[in-house]
């Protein structure tokens, strides 16, 4: 089966990785470049920590100059200089694929992203004050709006049960028809309403004579040509909501 971070890499549009806190170090060949250490989740905001100074690639290394000197100690450790801390809107959403993991994951999803002038490579990623991984970041990207994978969230639970199975069959014994049942239940703990995007997929028949017939959505948005279910809900502070998916395969 897949991972619960694999999943993440799924609904989220990127991979969260465990381990250790890395930084992206990294500069265009002229101009202005930027260190990126780390990216902080507040509230409705995404804080980047973020050291700025004068790039100068020279063969395989770059050089950064500053406008005032720092005291650096002898030894193994390095010093962190913070220049600059910017806070940038961000919409907080929780995505959960209950089919291969009960966690719903935390993203955050940035518009205006190109104005950041990010680079490419990984930054750490802190929620709550708490290092929580690391991410890749890209400034390829052609969408308008970049999404980060912050955090696992176990307050936020959706779980995915069979609740019922009926099978039909011919006069002789054949299966001909079989129809599933199953309940989705989506559980906020937490103190405040999230929005929650909850991910599910019904079988899609390569062959017309075997055909699948979605009977109970819950309002869930279907695209068809691959069976993808979609669903939006908020849910308040301690509040349940629970979801019917029910569908047939004709054999």
């Amino acid at each position: 089966g897949r991972s619960a971070e694999s999943v993440a890499a799924t609904v989220g549009g990127v991979y969260q990785e465990d381990g250790y806190v890395k930084s992206v170090r990294g500069a265009r060949e002229e101009g202005e470049a930027y260190f990126i250490d780390g990216i902080k989740t507040k509230k409705g905001k995404i804080q980047n920590a973020i050291r700025e100074g004068v790039a100068i690639k020279k063969g395989n290394r770059i050089e950064y100059n500053f406008d005032k000197k720092y005291d650096i100690p002898t030894g193994e450790k390095g010093k962190y200089i913070e220049y600059k801390t910017t806070s940038i809107p961000a919409e907080f959403k929780y995505y959960a694929v209950p089919e291969f993991a009960d966690e719903s994951f935390l993203i955050a999803e940035i518009t205006n992203w190109d104005d950041i002038k990010i680079l490419e490579g990984t930054a750490s990623v802190f929620f709550e004050e708490t290092s929580v991984g690391t991410i890749p970041l890209s400034e390829k990207s052609t969408k308008d709006t970049m999404k980060l994978s912050i955090a696992r969230d176990p307050a936020v639970v959706v779980k995915k049960e069979t609740k019922d199975y009926e099978a039909d069959h011919t006069l002789g014994g054949r299966l001909k028809k079989e129809t599933y049942t199953f309940e989705i239940s989506a559980r906020n703990s937490k103190s405040e309403a999230v929005s929650l995007i909850i991910e599910d997929q019904i079988p899609v028949s390569q062959i017309k004579e075997k055909e699948v017939t979605p009977l109970e959505l819950s309002g869930a948005k279907l695209k068809k040509d691959k069976g993808f279910l979609t669903w939006e809900i908020e849910l308040k502070p301690g509040e349940t909501k629970k979801l019917i998916l029910k569908y047939s395969v004709e054999r």
